[in-house]
């Protein structure tokens, strides 16, 4: 009853579109839902833009990036508006899509990749951690969440070319774990790929660990 209350003079609202949801729906109206702007999966942007620069044997979007459009809301609504439930959320839907076009998920669990530990406890959560329980969550896989850390925060990547800003990631990660990671099979997980420079410096880190296969999974890809 009381949540029945709070919902009349606080209903829940659609992340896209901020028309009120209907009882037992949540994030997404109906419309928006069918708007989203999925990437399918047999699109290669996200693998032709990190190819060549780390080994990795696939990469996913889940959503296409345009400025104001539907797929920064919901990243923004994650990351700034204290919305972890919606990055599971997102995270279970990317699941869902990659299980219906049989895409084979690594063996070996999820790897988030890691906030510095002020940002996070700023957030009170690390949006790509969330993100990654919610891809595991139909398909029994782990997610470790400390097996890659954030030693220091990254200086500003703005106007910087791509040699600089990969020096400037690569001092930023560091392995956490005494487990033999040789040969494993892991998804490296981050909620927006930009220049992919993030990404880039925490595969070093773990191919220099042993790691034999790395896939990449983002919810947008800009």
């Amino acid at each position: 009853m009381l949540k029945d209350f709070l919902n009349l003079i606080y209903p829940e609202t659609c992340v896209c579109c901020n028309e009120v949801l209907p009882s037992g729906r949540k994030h997404f109206c109906m419309a928006c839902t069918h708007l989203l702007p999925l990437i399918e999966t047999d699109n290669l942007d996200t693998y032709k833009k990190l190819a060549g620069r780390i080994k990795i044997i696939s990469a996913y979007s889940f959503l296409k990036f345009n400025k104001s459009g539907m797929a920064q809301k919901i990243l923004h609504e994650i990351k700034y508006n204290h919305n972890p439930e919606l990055g599971f959320h997102v995270g279970q839907q990317f699941g869902d899509y990659l299980g219906k076009a049989n895409i084979i998920l690594p063996k070996d669990g999820f790897i988030p990749v890691p906030l510095h530990p002020k940002r996070q406890s700023e957030r009170g959560y690390n949006q790509a951690e969330v993100i990654a329980e919610g891809l595991a969550e139909n398909t029994g896989s782990k997610v470790h969440k400390s097996f890659l850390i954030r030693t220091k925060q990254s200086l500003t990547q703005t106007k910087k070319g791509r040699a600089a800003r990969l020096d400037n990631m690569l001092e930023c990660f560091s392995l956490s774990t005494s487990m033999n990671l040789k040969d494993m099979h892991f998804g490296l997980v981050d909620d927006v790929i930009t220049t992919g420079a993030t990404l880039e410096a925490c595969c070093i880190c773990l191919e220099k660990a042993g790691v034999g296969q790395i896939s990449i999974f983002s919810i947008a890809n800009a």
